[in-house]
């Protein structure tokens, strides 16, 4: 993630060719009070929107899980008492699981549609992603910049993710019984990190709301970052102040309470089994080091985690976007979360593996791990 750098994060290959996006069917859910992220979170309260033509319909009692036209739907929700929207897409068979997607700075759930149909058709799960409230998003469709956004509305994404992950649970409820992951990029790593720290359940029971954690070059310590940032006099200073309540110095507590590396055993009493981390060793976008002081937090409070450093081997590797899916850390990400539900390949221990940049090849091979 690059904060005030307009040039880096550029949304490819949505401008002319969007897929239909449909409405999900009414369908009103009871009240539910989640765990807090803080003490001032409120509990999620979760409505459909009114269908649309064409849209997917009510089958019997239930909602459709599966949809073999590999479409991208919107979805409608209540959070908060406040109206949020993302989009998901189904599998072509009964779902494997669950994947919640928490997306990068600058971008947003719009930017995620091509990806949503792609893990849903590769991996057999439901996908889905929110749009964080209160964050600005250029929603004209005729603009070069449709689906671009500002904004470091992590908190609100968070209780965003956790909403949308109850809903799917309701609407499918066969994935209540599967996997369940929280997935991140970037600056969605706060984001889909402070859903997994909120120790949230599934509907109706006692298991954890997600079984894994998915932290693609995140942003584990926004202290760090902010910091880093108001150094260079950039404009994302301002937007992590706005989400957080003033500056580091006024709410110094606050900002640390945030910053991921200091939830792990938060993250561990949420009941987790695993986490799956990647890096670019030259990255160098917000300081170096997150990623591996992260994997070393986890393997102190005893979580099981994966970590993929990706090395140069050519090019230069350094950060990537989410909707450039070739970018080699990019492409490990999604190539981890496909062994997970096509291979049962999950963290079971702490190890660390080495990514070539260009061909791909990982050094240990997965496989070969005395798991």
């Amino acid at each position: 993630m690059i904060i005030g750098r307009s040039n880096h994060l550029v949304v490819e290959g949505f401008a002319g060719h969007q897929k239909r996006e449909e409405a999900v069917s009414k369908h009103t859910m009871p009240a539910r009070r989640l765990v807090p992220l803080v003490a001032l979170v409120a509990a999620a309260v979760l409505t459909a929107s009114s269908v649309a033509a064409g849209s997917v319909e009510a089958k019997s009692r239930s909602h459709r899980c599966s949809d073999r036209r590999d479409k991208t739907l919107r979805l409608n929700l209540k959070v908060a008492g406040e109206k949020a929207f993302g989009y998901f897409a189904l599998p072509r068979r009964k779902p494997k699981g669950l994947a919640v997607f928490a997306h990068s700075h600058g971008l947003s759930a719009i930017s995620w549609r091509s990806n949503l149909r792609q893990v849903a058709k590769r991996d057999g799960v439901v996908a889905v992603a929110m749009n964080y409230r209160h964050q600005p998003t250029n929603l004209d469709r005729s603009s070069p910049q449709y689906g671009r956004s500002t904004g470091f509305r992590v908190i609100e994404g968070a209780k965003d993710s956790i909403a949308a992950a109850r809903y799917m649970m309701r609407r499918c409820t066969a994935l209540k019984r599967r996997k369940a992951v929280a997935y991140g990029v970037s600056m969605g790593a706060v984001t889909s990190g402070l859903a997994i720290s909120a120790r949230a359940k599934r509907p109706g029971g006692t298991r954890p709301l997600f079984d894994y954690w998915f932290d693609i070059e995140g942003v584990t310590n926004v202290v760090q970052l902010y910091l880093g940032l108001r150094a260079r006099h950039s404009p994302g200073t301002g937007e992590i102040e706005q989400d957080f309540g003033g500056t580091y110095e006024e709410r110094t507590a606050f900002y640390e309470r945030h910053s991921i590396v200091n939830r792990a055993r938060r993250i561990k009493a949420s009941g987790i089994k695993g986490v799956v981390i990647v890096q670019a060793t030259d990255d160098l976008t917000y300081g170096q080091g997150q990623s591996r002081l992260m994997f070393e937090r986890l393997r102190e409070v005893g979580v099981r985690a994966q970590l993929f450093s990706v090395k140069p081997s050519g090019a230069p590797v350094g950060h990537g976007t989410e909707i450039i899916r070739t970018h080699p850390v990019i492409r490990t990400g999604f190539n981890r979360l496909a062994a997970l539900f096509n291979r049962g390949v999950r963290p079971r221990s702490f190890q660390e593996f080495t990514v070539d940049g260009s061909s791909g090849a990982i050094t240990p091979g997965p496989a070969s791990v005395p798991w």
